[in-house]
Parts: C-alpha cells; sequence; structure tokens
C-alpha cells in the first residue's frame, strides 16, 4: 500500500537501490495507514468504513504520483539492474577475480541484507502464541481491543483505579494499536470472521514485534549504507541480528510500544542521515519527517532524538561559527531551515499526542521538545550570523553574545530545571523518591558485564592486553570525572560506578569518540565537511551507554549504541589502516626494501584500498560468526525456523500423538491425540505436546531440536494462569471487578476480559499500599470493606505472592510486606526492604533442625516418661542459632501422631514441655540441617486440659492472620467463598459471600497490633530475591 508512494518519492534518488525502495516502501504502507486513521478517528470512529478510506485515499495517492511522473519506467530500468547484477553473479562465480569490478557485488549485498532481514523475521515468529508469557503486552493490546469493539478509545476508562477513574487510561501512542486494529479488520472481514475475539487478536499482533526486529535490522544497514557505504551497512546489520536483548524484546507475543520503538529510533536516525546529505531535497525532508512522526505517534523514545538533537545542533553552531573565523563560505541556511522545520514537525506531533491523551488541547509542548526547536531556532541564528557579518571581529562579539544567551537559557531558565528533572528520573541515581521504587526490578544497578545482554560485543575478553584495553577505554570514556559532572549539572551526590563497565563495545565506542573528535578538528580547520553526522550519532551513544551500562531498565538501548558505535568504529578503523599502509608502503621504496619497478607502476598504492578492506572485513567476518556463535539458539533456531508446532495444526501432529501415547502413555500424549483436545487455548498451545512436535524422535532428541524446542514452546503463560483467566471470562458477571496484585491487572483486563482494582502501570500508590496491606496485615473485614470501595467482589490469591519453589516461602510477599508497612507509615523509603520491625512482625516462623543431632543436641520432652527430642533453633538476625523448641513425637485429639514441637524451658503440671500447636511444613535440608516453616490452622484438632482447641493461639506472628495466609493456606477466608481454584492449588479466587458489617468508607492505615514482640527466628526469611516484583510497565515500553 505505501510502495507506490515511498517510489514516487524516491524514484529519481540513485543512491538507494531498488531493495532499499521496496523496504522503505513497506515502511510507508506500515506507518501510514494507522497514522492516517488516528487523524480520522477525531471525525469518525475506527472501523471498516475508516479503514477502507484510508486505504483508498493512500492508494489512490500513491498511484497518481506514480503515474503521473511515469515511475513505471524507473521500475522497469531498476528491475532490469537487478536481473543484470544476478546475471553478472553467476558470471562473477565463474570468474571471482572479476567480483571487485562487477555490478554484481550490489547484487550480492542486496541478497544478503534480504537475508538478514528474512533471519530476523523467522526466529522472532517462532514463538508466536495468543498466550505469550508477559505482562505489558496485555496494557498496549487492550487499546487495540477497545478501537476494535467500541471504534475509539475513552480518555478515562474504569478498567482499573476505580472509583478514582482518571487515574485509568488506555490512550498510549497511537500508531501501534491502530496498526493492530487495521490488521484485524482486514484479516476477519476477507477470512469472513464475526464478532470479536481476544486470542484471535492476540495471534495477529504477533507478527508486529518481529516485523520491528526486522525493520531494525535493515534501518543499521540503511543509517550505515547512506553515512559510508554499503560494506559497513551489511556488517552492522549482521551484528545486530543476534543480540539478545534485541531478539528478547522483538520476539512473536512482545506487542508493547518497545519494538516499534526501537526500530524507530534508529530509523529517525538513518532518515535524518539521508536527508542531510541534501537538505534542499524536500523529498529527503519529507523522509526524515515520516521517521520523526513514527517515532513521536509509535514509541516513548522521542525523549531519545530530541535531546541530542538539541545538543547537537547546539554543537554544529558552535563547530561551524568556529570554523568560519577561518573560511567566510561556510554556509548553514539551508541547514539551519532543514532543522527548524523537523523541530517544527516534532513539537506539533508531541502537541497531538499530548492533546489526544489528555482529551484536551494542549497548547504548551514539553519543555524538552521546546529546548529541541529552541537549538534550532540557535542554530538558524549562527546562520544568520555567518551570512551576514564578515569582519571578524564583530564576528566575535556577536559569536560570543549569541553563545552567552544560549548559556544563559540553559542555567537560568526553566530549561535547566527540566533537563535536571529528565536527567534525574532516567538516570535515577538520586535515589529512591517513593516506597515502590524500591520493589521494582528494573530500577536496579546494572552489572559490569554485559555479554549475557549483547552477546559477544558484550563480551570482556580473556588476556591482559585486552583488558588493559576495556580498562583504558572505559577510564576515558566514563572516567569517575564523567561520573562527578553527572551529579555536578543534575545536583546529586550520589557514588556512581561507571567506570567499572567492561565489555568489547566499550572499545567501540572509544574508537567513534577519537573518530568524532578528528572530524571535528577537520572541519574546524576547513579540512572536512562542516556538517558532522557522527556527531549526533556520538552524542545518543554517549548519552544512552552512559545510562544503559548503570542501569537494568536501558541494557536495551545499550545494544543499539552497541551497533552504532562498532559501524562508526569499524569505517574509521578501516581509513586509518589504509594510511598506515600508506606510510609503510612509502617507507619500504624511499628506502629501496622493496622495488616497485617489477610489479609495475602503483602496484602497492593500488592494492592498498583492497587489502585494508580484505583484512577487516575478514575481522568483521569473525565479529559477526563470534555474536552469532555467543547466542546458543542461533544454529537450532535456524535449522527448524520452517517446522510447524503442535498448536499451528493440532491434526496433523495426532497421529504422532498417537504413536508416542501407544509407546509410553504420556498423559499429555495420549490427550493431544484426541480432537477435544484443542478445544482449550491452554492445550492447543500445550508446551508439551509442543516439544514433542518439533523433536523428530522423542525417544532419541538431538541437542539442536531440544534447545529450538525449547525456544519456540516455552514462551507462554502458565497453564494455571490461562485456565485462571478462562474461568473468569466464563464464569464472572461482565462487570466483575477483581482484587489481585498489581502483576496480574493486564491480564484479567485482556485475557480474562474484567475490570481489576490495580494494574501495572502504578497509577495510585495509594492504592498499591491498600492492597498491599490488605493482603499481609488487614482482617478478613477490612479486606472486604476495601474490595467494596474499590467496587471489587472478587479476589485473587495465588502461590507467585508467596511461594519461592517447592520447600520454601518469599516470591513476591516481601514487596507487599514492605509496601504495606511503607502504606501504615511503619516504614519508609529510606529504609531497604526486609529490615524493618514491621515487616519481621509480618513474616512467617522459621526453624532449623540438625539432620543428624549431636549428643548435645538431645532434649527431653518429658523426663518421666523418658521421651526425647532434638532441638530445633531459630535465626538471629546477626545469623545466630538460638534454641527455642524440642522436635519429637506429638499425638493429635483423634490419636494421630506427627512431628510436632515443644516449647524449651516451659512445663507443664508434670514437668513435661508444653507442646507448640503447630505443624512443621516446608523442610528442605540444607548444610547439614532441615530448615522448616511453622503452620498454625484454626481447626481444633489438639488436646488441652481435656478440651479440644486450635493452635492459632501459639502462632508468633501476624502473617497468620493475614488474609493472605488465611486464604492461600487455609482455603478459609471469613466473608468470602472460595469459588475458583486450579487444580494444583496455584490460584484461588475468592467471592465477598455477604454483605459488610459497614458501609464501605475510603480506606485508611491500620497499624499491626504489636501485642508480643516476635521471635528472633522470624527474621530467616525468604526475601532472598532482591527484586520483589516480576515486572512493571515501563514508560519507555
Amino acid at each position: 500500500m505505501g510502495f507506490p508512494l515511498a517510489y514516487w518519492l524516491l524514484h529519481k534518488n540513485r543512491e538507494l537501490g531498488l531493495l532499499d525502495k521496496t523496504v522503505l516502501g513497506f515502511i510507508a504502507g506500515l506507518g501510514l495507514p494507522p497514522i492516517l486513521l488516528f487523524l480520522l478517528s477525531f471525525a469518525m470512529p475506527v472501523g471498516p468504513i475508516s479503514i477502507a478510506a484510508v486505504s483508498l485515499v493512500l492508494l489512490a495517492a500513491g498511484m497518481g504520483m506514480f503515474l503521473k511522473d511515469n515511475c513505471l519506467a524507473s521500475l522497469k530500468a531498476e528491475l532490469g539492474e537487478s536481473v543484470a547484477g544476478l546475471g553478472a553473479l553467476k558470471l562473477s562465480l565463474r570468474n571471482p577475480g572479476e567480483l571487485a569490478n562487477s555490478p554484481a557485488l550490489g547484487t550480492i549485498v542486496s541478497l544478503a541484507v534480504f537475508a538478514l532481514i528474512l533471519i530476523t523475521f523467522l526466529t522472532r515468529f517462532q514463538t508466536y502464541s495468543p498466550i505469550f508469557s508477559e505482562i505489558d503486552p496485555y496494557y498496549y493490546i487492550y487499546s487495540a481491543q477497545m478501537l476494535i469493539t467500541d471504534g475509539s478509545i475513552p480518555v478515562h476508562d474504569a478498567t482499573a483505579w476505580y472509583p478514582f477513574t482518571e487515574m485509568s487510561s488506555h490512550r498510549v501512542r497511537p500508531l501501534v494499536p491502530h496498526l493492530e486494529a487495521i490488521w484485524y479488520f482486514l484479516y476477519t472481514n476477507v477470512m469472513g470472521v464475526s464478532g470479536y475475539n481476544n486470542y484471535l487478536l492476540s495471534i495477529i499482533s504477533c507478527f508486529y514485534p518481529p516485523i520491528a526486529g526486522m525493520l531494525i535490522t535493515y534501518t543499521f544497514y540503511l543509517l550505515f549504507r547512506v553515512l559510508y557505504n554499503k560494506r559497513v551497512g551489511l556488517i552492522a546489520a549482521a551484528i545486530s541480528v543476534m543480540i539478545p536483548t534485541i531478539i528478547q524484546k522483538t520476539l512473536a507475543g512482545t506487542y508493547e510500544l518497545a519494538p516499534m520503538g526501537m526500530f524507530a529510533i534508529v530509523f529517525v536516525f538513518a532518515a535524518y542521515v539521508y536527508a542531510m546529505k541534501d537538505v534542499s531535497d524536500r523529498k529527503r525532508l519529507a523522509v526524515a519527517a515520516f521517521a520523526i512522526l513514527i517515532l513521536i505517534l509509535g514509541t516513548n523514545y522521542g525523549m531519545l532524538f530530541a535531546v541530542p538533537m538539541t545538543i547537537y545542533l547546539g554543537l554544529q553552531a558552535m563547530v561551524s561559527g568556529l570554523a568560519s573565523f577561518k573560511n567566510n563560505k561556510v554556509d548553514l541556511g539551508q541547514f539551519a531551515i532543514f532543522n527548524i522545520v523537523l523541530a517544527a514537525i516534532a513539537v506539533l506531533a508531541e502537541l497531538l499526542y499530548n492533546s489526544y491523551g489528555s482529551g484536551m488541547l494542549q497548547p504548551e509542548p514539553p519543555t524538552i521538545m521546546l529546548g529541541y526547536i529552541g537549538a534550532a531556532v540557535f542554530l538558524g541564528g549562527i546562520a544568520l550570523l555567518l551570512k551576514k557579518v564578515t569582519d571578524k571581529e564583530y564576528k566575535t562579539y556577536a559569536f560570543v553574545a549569541i553563545a552567552l544567551v544560549g548559556l544563559a537559557l540553559l542555567l537560568f531558565s526553566p530549561l535547566k530545571d527540566k533537563i535536571r528533572e529528565v536527567g534525574m528520573s532516567t538516570l535515577g541515581f538520586a535515589g529512591y523518591k517513593v516506597p515502590l521504587e524500591r520493589t521494582i526490578a528494573e530500577q536496579g544497578m546494572a552489572g559490569s558485564n554485559f555479554e549475557g545482554s549483547l552477546g559477544f560485543i558484550g563480551k570482556s575478553l580473556e588476556g591482559t592486553q585486552f583488558q588493559i584495553l576495556e580498562g583504558l577505554s572505559s577510564g576515558l570514556i566514563f572516567s569517575a570525572g564523567s561520573d562527578t559532572m553527572v551529579n555536578l549539572v543534575l545536583g546529586m551526590a550520589v557514588p556512581i560506578h561507571t567506570s567499572e563497565k567492561h565489555g568489547l563495545f566499550i572499545i567501540f565506542i572509544l574508537i567513534s569518540v577519537l573518530a568524532a573528535l578528528y572530524l571535528v578538528a577537520r572541519a574546524l580547520l576547513q579540512q572536512g565537511e562542516p556538517i558532522l553526522p557522527e556527531l549526533l550519532l556520538l552524542i545518543f551513544v554517549l548519552g544512552v551507554t552512559y545510562v544503559g551500562v548503570n542501569k537494568i531498565k536501558f541494557t536495551l538501548l545499550l545494544s543499539l549504541t552497541s551497533v552504532i558505535s562498532f559501524g562508526i568504529a569499524y569505517y574509521y578503523l578501516e581509513r586509518y589502516l589504509r594510511h598506515v599502509l600508506t606510510v609503510i608502503t612509502g617507507f619500504l621504496t624511499r628506502t629501496a626494501i622493496i622495488d616497485i619497478s617489477k610489479p609495475g607502476e602503483g602496484f602497492f598504492e593500488s592494492i592498498q584500498p583492497v587489502a585494508v578492506q580484505v583484512i577487516l572485513f575478514v575481522l568483521a567476518l569473525f565479529l559477526v560468526f563470534s555474536q552469532y556463535n555467543s547466542y546458543p539458539l542461533a544454529g537450532p533456531l535456524l535449522l527448524h525456523a520452517f517446522e510447524p508446532r503442535f498448536g499451528d495444526n493440532p491434526e496433523m501432529f495426532m497421529p504422532k500423538m498417537q504413536n508416542i501415547c501407544d509407546r509410553v502413555r504420556d498423559p499429555t500424549a495420549c490427550s493431544a491425540a484426541t480432537p477435544q483436545y484443542t478445544e482449550n487455548i491452554s492445550e492447543q498451545f500445550n508446551s508439551m505436546a509442543c516439544k514433542y512436535s518439533v523433536i523428530s524422535d522423542v525417544f532419541a532428541p538431538k541437542e539442536d531440536e531440544l534447545l529450538a524446542a525449547n525456544f519456540k514452546c516455552d514462551f507462554r503463560l502458565t497453564d494455571y494462569w490461562v485456565d485462571t483467566m478462562e474461568w473468569v471470562d466464563r464464569h464472572t458477571e461482565k462487570n466483575a471487578r477483581f482484587a489481585s496484585w498489581w502483576d496480574y491487572g493486564h491480564w484479567l483486563n485482556f485475557l480474562g476480559q474484567r475490570n481489576t482494582v490495580l494494574r501495572n502501570e502504578q497509577s495510585s500508590l495509594d492504592m498499591i499500599g491498600t492492597i498491599a496491606d490488605a493482603y499481609t496485615n488487614a482482617s478478613a473485614e477490612e479486606l472486604k470493606q476495601r474490595m467494596l470501595f474499590y467496587n471489587a467482589t472478587y479476589a485473587i490469591f495465588d502461590g507467585e505472592l508467596i511461594l519461592a519453589g517447592t520447600n520454601n516461602l518469599g516470591a513476591k510477599y516481601g514487596a507487599l510486606n514492605y509496601l504495606g508497612c511503607a502504606w501504615n507509615n511503619r516504614t519508609n523509603v529510606s529504609v531497604p526492604p526486609g529490615t524493618s520491625e514491621c515487616e519481621r512482625q509480618h513474616l512467617w516462623e522459621t526453624i532449623v533442625i540438625p539432620a543428624t543431632p549431636r549428643p548435645e543436641e538431645s532434649c527431653a520432652i518429658s523426663q518421666v516418661r523418658n521421651i526425647k527430642g532434638a532441638i530445633a533453633y531459630s535465626v538471629s538476625d546477626s545469623g545466630n542459632l538460638q534454641p527455642i523448641y524440642c522436635v519429637g513425637d506429638a499425638k493429635l485429639a483423634d490419636g494421630s501422631s506427627m512431628a510436632g514441637t515443644y516449647y524449651l524451658g516451659k512445663t507443664d503440671g508434670n514437668g513435661d514441655l508444653v507442646l507448640n500447636k503447630g505443624f512443621i511444613g516446608m523442610a528442605s535440608n540444607q548444610s547439614g540441617y532441615i530448615q522448616a516453616i511453622m503452620f498454625y490452622t484454626p481447626d481444633k484438632i489438639w488436646l488441652e486440659d481435656g478440651q479440644l482447641v486450635d493452635g492459632m493461639g501459639d502462632a508468633k506472628t501476624h502473617f497468620y492472620q493475614t488474609a493472605l495466609y488465611r486464604a492461600f493456606f487455609l482455603n478459609d477466608l471469613p466473608g468470602f467463598k472460595l469459588v475458583y481454584q486450579t487444580n494444583g492449588g496455584e490460584v484461588k479466587i475468592y467471592q465477598i459471600s455477604d454483605e459488610p458489617s459497614q458501609p464501605p468508607v475510603s480506606p485508611s492505615p491500620t497499624p499491626t497490633p504489636t501485642s508480643q514482640p516476635p521471635p528472633a527466628n522470624t527474621s530467616t526469611t525468604a526475601t532472598n530475591e532482591t527484586n520483589y516484583s516480576s515486572n512493571t510497565t515501563n514508560t519507555n515500553k
């Protein structure tokens, strides 16, 4: 759809080949329809009519321009050249010596780029599933659902954060949701599918991330193709294909904004560099403007372009201004106009989105965008100065005056505070502002090794020489001085350790920095180009890398800057080596060490470029191979890319499943051999059935098949969560609202099609604290009161909140406990999670028992009856073992016996140790000791003084009174009824069963009773996870 318009725009350009114009046409067809549909949605709802109107207008405009300028002739000529290139390639294969000067070389590069694009898509698409195992994508895809079912996205909705609905909105950046809605309407209308199906939308949307991934590969090629040459572009694209973080974020199913963001930020730099080649060409300007629209309207990465552009335009103005003192011919006029137009488009696009997002006109753009257009105007001022003032003395005064005005705006205007705010929020080094931030994994600091994220280019190479080089590179680029400068500029005083970061990419960045300094020096000396695109790229690389090496959240962007720095480094290494060879050749010739007359005049000079290219190309191939080899799945994914899975075509694999069933009676295979099995979405995409289908011989599997099967089959939600959401969708009221931890809010909205109290975007810190406290501190009646205030009648309790494996507790409970205590004002953001007295009071009781008790660890339960036991310990805050119980046989009221605990030093009238009426559970052997957790129940199964009693009176901490403990472990929550639980008990759903004793009121903190201090052993917790929450909605996603 976008090809006719894109080809008309580019058909006279000989710099770009047919492949480039075809892919850019594809990008136009990907970006223009949703942008136009979004604009049209202000006048009419989204639906088949509006989509048809947009499609017809775009196609008519494109074909009209295409035919008007006789582009068909140009297209035929380019197709002829491509055919000729293929013919030349066939001849070159017979005569390899002619390849260097043959048109086949361009054909080879085009075919290689196409192969890389195809490989990128195939490796990413293999994980497609309607139940992909992620959290955030389901928030963004719900926006597309609203467009499909309602024709528009309301400014605010009641899907979460009720009654504060002004906090709930699905008006995200509009390009991706409108694109998904277009695809859904096209598919359902062509295939004759009626009604709305959320799983179908999920499957259709799975195409978007791999498509974004293959466009990332292409735009890296385009960037360095227009900046340098095809060879550098090809190698940079090849490096990017197998970077682990890029793969992870472009898998089918990750339909959030990050895939579009990564593509858009590389595309906007490529389009800008392409347009810089001729700033007077309006068609090039149109390409750059289109890229900016995709970036602003499709992603949250606009700042990543606006901030570097602001800095770059200011520096470029200064460099050009200084260069003019040596030569008055420096002309920045067209370049300034070009940038002012692009900045204006960026500002207007941001205003449009802000107005759309808020539902009202927003006449004031964000300060960062004002800084961008301000820098463009500053460049225009310098350009005007260079044109009007030729006298050096007057030029000096004027130049200094403009520079001082610009500096004053930065230091004394509101822009300074905004820059500081953006810097602090981006870097996140100023400490945690609220307790919630302490429980978010992505807010953590990154490590010093990046091989797991970047592959080989993130590897810290072995060998003293490489370590010295990496350390020198890191020290020069990210020295303690740079850390100090960041603290100074942002007004912070936080220790940062950027200079400790290592990896091959750091060396690339150092070479890029040296190259940029070299270019600036040449520009100042009037020996090189006055306009420096590398300077812009380097500003982006340094800024993003500085953040990426320090924060886990931005490691994804580090993958992009690593490829960009590699491309720059590779090109200038080639130039440098060529110069070195020239010097060596000259020296050898002058000293008569070699005789150039024998091979022919100029022989050594003629082979220098080829020699350098061959040397570096071989090194680049080694790097590409190492990059692919560092990703263990690269080979298996390519080998098994086209193999179908069980979920793709269940009927095809039923005979194979029956064969497995007949041989080993595997339950999954036996079930999968029947047509009824696929009636459930969870079973159709069952991981084990999927693996059986991928592995050719499940009784003798090959290693590459196992790796491919795990990759293709394991990226899906667990059965118990899919079953839970299906039950929610089918068995609860359409307007039902669920209380749960915020991790599951997006699933409830999209997969369960129901409302939720909390959701991952963390709109209300108070509501998050309220629910955390309701689960970990409040009574069942208080939980009910809070739920009714939030209009919720169902509550979800799941093992992921409390179970840390099969024999321990922990998981996300640490986050809930910390946030609940903070909401009750019993801890605060300055106190790390897991260290407050309040949190200790809400933890379970853990004991340690010797696996093989020593004689001194024996204890007497009854001296009279000669009943012995073994000492059980608690663990103090300092890690010391403290005797607390004697473990031995204990009898229940029905006469049965079990292992029980008796209080040391506490005896009854007979002199026997008093029984602690609790159960020992979740025992695990650890270094000669058995660690176990005590459980107490309200069941009257104990006999005390002839009376049946329960064990709750012996519970040591408030944990045993919490709603979470009672609901998940005891299946008993007063005032609620258990209406659903999964087969394995992983998830339990309760419904309010009776009316509250009083009308619901706004929740307020209720301090925990502190009738008795917790024993020392409760400090042994399962808060072993530093990161307490599984995921969050990232504004950069």
